[in-house]
């Protein structure tokens, strides 16, 4: 209503003014059946326009959604003047932070560009030093290559004279022991000659002093041989299930008194048990009769059904 009053102050204040008549008219009682008389006043008197309560109402209701859509448009306005402010704030961050991205690239390519330089010169330093050195090792191994040359060849001059002087003193030196040689390779081979002669003497006699102690050692031992047996095969008992005609070959170590040491099976039967009792029967005729000189070992085949 404040705002219809601030539109249309006239229009306001004329609809006041008829409500209150209309007001007073019903107070005092008018008779509305009683036709009135017209009434002309001295002056002229101001038409007014009645509005009923309904009209102003409605009046009321269109100036509300007047306002409504003016507060409505107005803040359409507004939102779209803040949009675009933030949309032009917006692009201009963004403008600003692309300008700040340009500047660090541009940075970034500047000191990788000082960074590539730098490293640039750096590697021509160091190849000019390497170069600087690699020209200083090649004089210096050319200075060595010529000093080892001349030692070199004053070495092989050196060794060339002293190979020359060794040759010719060797010569002489052969020639010498070649003579002294022959003379000593005649003394030796009389020497030989004498020495051989005496040693096929004495090879004839050992050969048949040999041949008589073999002869008188085999039959030592064949004998002694045969007695083992007897008394081994004596001692023998057979072992149960055995097969007739098994043989085992024995090996009887002995003391020079006849006392046995070791028994070793060199030669099995093939049947466990006759071999083990062919052993038992040793030991259990120890102590055997002394062996020949000289003997400690007899092999001796084990024959008890021959």
């Amino acid at each position: 209503m404040l705002e219809l009053f601030k539109r249309s102050p006239k229009a306001f204040a004329l609809a006041v003014g008829l409500h209150l008549l209309l007001i007073g008219f019903m107070l005092v009682g008018v008779d509305w059946l009683v036709k009135p008389q017209v009434y002309h006043p001295p002056v002229e008197v101001v038409q007014a326009k009645v509005i009923d309560d309904k009209q102003l109402k409605a009046q009321a209701a269109s100036a509300q959604k007047q306002k409504q859509a003016e507060k409505a448009k107005q803040k359409a306005e507004e939102k779209a003047a803040q949009d675009k402010a933030q949309r032009e704030q917006r692009e201009r961050e963004q403008k600003k932070q692309q300008e700040q991205e340009r500047q660090r690239q541009a940075e970034e390519q500047k000191k990788q560009a000082a960074e590539a330089q730098a490293d640039a010169q750096a590697q021509a330093k160091r190849e000019a030093e390497k170069r600087k050195l690699d020209e200083q090792k090649k004089v210096q191994a050319e200075v060595e290559a010529k000093k080892k040359a001349e030692a070199q060849k004053k070495a092989e001059a050196e060794k060339k004279a002293k190979a020359d002087a060794e040759k010719k003193a060797k010569a002489e030196a052969e020639k010498k022991a070649k003579a002294e040689a022959e003379k000593q390779a005649k003394a030796e081979a009389e020497r030989k000659r004498k020495a051989a002669e005496e040693a096929d003497r004495k090879r004839r006699e050992a050969e048949l002093q040999q041949a008589l102690e073999a002869e008188q050692n085999s039959h030592a031992i064949n004998a002694f041989a045969a007695e083992v047996g007897q008394r081994v095969t004596g001692n023998w008992i057979r072992p149960p299930g055995s097969d007739m005609g098994l043989t085992c070959r024995l090996r009887i170590r002995l003391s020079d008194r006849g006392t046995v040491l070791a028994v070793q099976l060199l030669q099995s039967s093939g049947n466990g048990p006759f071999d083990r009792s062919a052993e038992a029967a040793v030991w259990k005729s120890d102590p055997l009769p002394p062996p020949p000189a000289g003997l400690r070992e007899i092999n001796f085949t084990f024959e008890p059904d021959a």
